[in-house]
């Protein structure tokens, strides 16, 4: 494995310099000429074979925090497939890179060769598949006076996102910089005899909140002289692509600019909380959550605790992607009911649903049953055209349901009785944020639930 990361660095590092190795690769280079918080990419590899290597994002080439990540093929099989996210060591310090989170059973070590630094590898875990549109997903952030970087992919056949890796890179500020990002293909075995094919589209950096699209890229290839013949790129069904190997003949020139259209912002998923339960034990409260992984993944959580009178008495809040539990000590609190909030920013920072159970802290009598036992659930959220609410009481209560936009004003309303579940109709209203209420006979708040209009992904 330390020669296929030599390979790379090689490869990235030192474009216009004739390598020792065979290495055979081709680059799309991308003007994004601004420092950036996300980038992104996406790639569908039509034709695979063992030692293929293709790179969605390469960023910081030479410089603090540089790095790439993207998909390859090692060999054939269940397992011959997977995802990669390496960044070289940092510039001006020995503070090594760690990793705060890996998905489970993956790997992640230290490489070296030409520069040094840390490698994660899925290890064929998520793996991907040839035809199927992956997008794949970067984001830094200062955490700690350190600069943390994340990595996610989308599966468009499973349509499950995947969080990689958290790495906790030492050096503080380090965004995607102003050079431009590039995307190649690479045999790293020096197999041109051998055809491989992906196509790359979609692909955006944000920088200072605004999407900066890939609608052009200029090509540029290395490799030994003989092989150089056997690279190819262009654009095809309103995409780029690269092509290596057996019949290939080279059609691109180098320094030759491709353009394709694409949208001025990306279409994005908002990310979802699919669940949250509360539990209470000797002055701890005790919150866990779960996203949809159909949505964008989670970026920050908020978690809330109120009181019967509407007053926030604790908040806990923290950019922790893979956080999914939390304890609280609540041994200042009173004793009585009060509500656990929870919701979170997925990672392009869009607000998810809020969840709201009830839950009881120290001894208290006289509480509402319906209440005790968290009123309702509701999916799904977001929805198109209707949801369903699924109330926790088996005995029939009369209840007045109301739906809010942000402004406060009521947009849906009517007086229920219900068992189990009530199904609203939203076809009449506008994609974006509402809010869902119940309230009983007396009218008192029994929960209160954000609800998400939207389009399909």
């Amino acid at each position: 494995m330390g020669r296929i990361f030599t390979i790379s660095f090689l490869t990235v590092c030192f474009l216009f310099i004739s390598s020792p190795y065979a290495v055979n690769a081709q680059h799309l280079w991308y003007p994004d000429n601004k420092n950036g918080d996300i980038i992104m990419n996406e790639v569908m590899v039509t034709n695979g074979t063992n030692c293929s290597y293709w790179e969605t994002m390469g960023w910081n080439v030479g410089s603090q925090g540089g790095a790439y990540c993207g998909i390859q093929q090692k060999s054939t099989g269940a397992n011959g497939t997977n995802f990669i996210f390496s960044i070289w060591d940092p510039i001006g310090t020995t503070a090594p890179i760690t990793a705060p989170y890996q998905l489970p059973n993956s790997n992640v070590e230290k490489f070296g060769g030409e520069g040094t630094g840390l490698h994660y590898d899925d290890k064929g875990l998520i793996g991907w598949k040839l035809n199927t549109w992956v997008r794949t997903v970067s984001r830094r952030w200062n955490y700690n006076g350190h600069s943390f970087f994340g990595f996610w992919s989308y599966d468009y056949g499973t349509t499950n996102w995947t969080h990689h890796v958290t790495m906790d890179f030492p050096v503080a500020s380090v965004q995607f910089n102003s050079g431009s990002t590039n995307s190649f293909l690479e045999d790293w075995c020096g197999s041109p005899q051998n055809y491989r094919k992906g196509r790359y589209g979609n692909g955006y950096k944000r920088a200072a909140g605004t999407w900066m699209p890939w609608k052009t890229a200029s090509y540029s290839g290395n490799g030994s002289s003989s092989s150089d013949s056997k690279a190819n790129a262009g654009v095809e069904n309103g995409v780029y692509f690269m092509e290596f190997g057996g019949s290939t003949v080279k059609t691109v020139k180098e320094g030759q600019v491709l353009s394709i259209t694409i949208p001025a912002t990306p279409v994005l998923t908002i990310g979802q909380l699919a669940s949250t339960t509360v539990s209470y034990k000797t002055d701890s409260l005790q919150v866990a959550w779960v996203t949809d992984k159909t949505k964008s993944p989670q970026y920050s959580y908020t978690i809330q605790v109120i009181n019967s009178a509407g007053t926030v008495v604790m908040t806990k809040t923290d950019v922790v992607p893979h956080l999914r539990k939390l304890t609280f000590n609540v041994k200042s609190l009173a004793a009585g009911t009060y509500t656990v909030r929870v919701s979170m920013l997925d990672i392009f920072d869009q607000m998810s649903n809020e969840i709201d159970k009830t839950v009881i802290i120290g001894n208290t009598t006289g509480v509402n049953d319906l209440i005790a036992q968290n009123a309702f659930t509701i999916y799904p959220n977001p929805c198109h055209n209707s949801t369903t609410l699924f109330f926790n009481s088996a005995e029939t209560h009369e209840v007045t349901l109301s739906v809010y936009d942000l402004t406060g004003r009521v947009v849906l309303s009517d007086a229920i009785a219900v068992t189990s579940e009530y199904t609203i109709d939203v076809s009449s209203l506008r994609i974006g944020f509402y809010f869902v209420e119940v309230r009983d006979k007396n009218k008192n708040t029994l929960q209160r639930v954000k609800l998400i209009k939207e389009t399909t992904f």
